[in-house]
Parts: structure tokens; C-alpha cells; sequence
């Protein structure tokens, strides 16, 4: 009885990835958190699982990005069968400046967190969510005192 209560309870656990480095998620990967761990100064490219109804992935910071030209690119698997939609907020860190701004996306192929001069800090997620035909990202991107929306996410058609 006991084994039978252990796989149950290990078996609800979110499975988790670090990611340090470019990575193309693959099917049996929906429904994974990952942590970004990443802040070396140059952008890496993250690619979202293949459309499928119900997919989700879920980004975590779990390291700021404190290094100049540090990013991540989040993109559609293939261009030309599926976009990115969604709404996701910057806010500074400290909460002087409020709500800085936010990213509408409307029919892009990536979006990009730390784009500019911004550091995204420990907090910031990113949530994805696949409904067959697009990818909807939601989120929050917590920034330092003085940076923008700009600085920090952007995205391409």
C-alpha cells in the first residue's frame, strides 16, 4: 500500500528543467517548469513544443539577467504553422514605476524577455498555453528601478 501512495505522489510532481543554454522543447515535454538559469550575455533561443491542444510550458528566472545582451528568445516550433498571442506585463522590481508596460502580441513568431539594456530578475515567468492552432503566452517581467517595458520584451511579426 505504501509504494502505491509514493508513485501517486511522485507521479503529481511537476517535472523540471534547468535551462542554461538554447533548447527546443519537444512533445512529451509539455506541462514541464523550467528555470532559467541563464545570464552569460548573449541571447539564447528557446522553442516551444509542437502545437497541440492543451500544451503548456511554464519559465521561471531563477537567475537575474544582469549581463549586457543576455536574452531569451521564445519561438513557434515551425513559423508556418503557428503564431504566438497573449499579454505579458513588465513591472520594476522595487515598485516605484509601477506598471511599466506590457507586450500585446498578435500573430508573432517570437518573443524575446531581456531584449535591451533591461536585467529581468529572479521571479519573472513566462507561462505558455497551446490551444491546437497557436501558442498564448501570459506573464510577468520583473525589471530593475529605472529600466522599461521596451528595454525588456519584444516581439517580431
Amino acid at each position: 500500500m505504501a509504494k502505491v501512495a509514493r508513485a501517486a505522489r511522485n507521479a503529481s510532481l511537476m517535472r523540471t528543467e534547468s535551462i542554461t543554454a538554447s533548447k527546443t522543447c519537444a512533445a512529451a515535454e509539455t506541462g514541464e517548469l523550467y528555470f532559467v538559469n541563464y545570464n552569460t550575455g548573449a541571447e539564447i533561443t528557446v522553442t516551444l513544443p509542437p502545437l497541440k491542444d492543451g500544451a503548456y510550458v511554464k519559465f521561471i528566472w531563477a537567475t537575474t539577467m544582469a549581463a549586457n545582451s543576455s536574452a531569451v528568445k521564445f519561438q513557434v516550433p515551425d513559423a508556418t504553422a503557428g503564431v504566438l498571442r497573449g499579454f505579458v506585463r513588465c513591472q520594476e522590481i522595487d515598485g516605484t514605476g509601477g506598471m511599466l508596460g506590457e507586450a500585446n502580441i498578435s500573430n508573432a513568431v517570437s518573443f524575446t524577455v531581456g531584449h535591451n539594456t533591461a536585467e529581468p530578475q529572479i521571479g519573472s515567468y513566462l507561462e505558455a498555453y497551446c490551444d491546437g492552432t497557436s501558442w498564448h503566452l501570459s506573464g510577468l517581467v520583473l525589471v530593475t528601478a529605472g529600466q522599461t517595458a521596451t528595454d525588456a520584451i519584444a516581439w517580431a511579426t
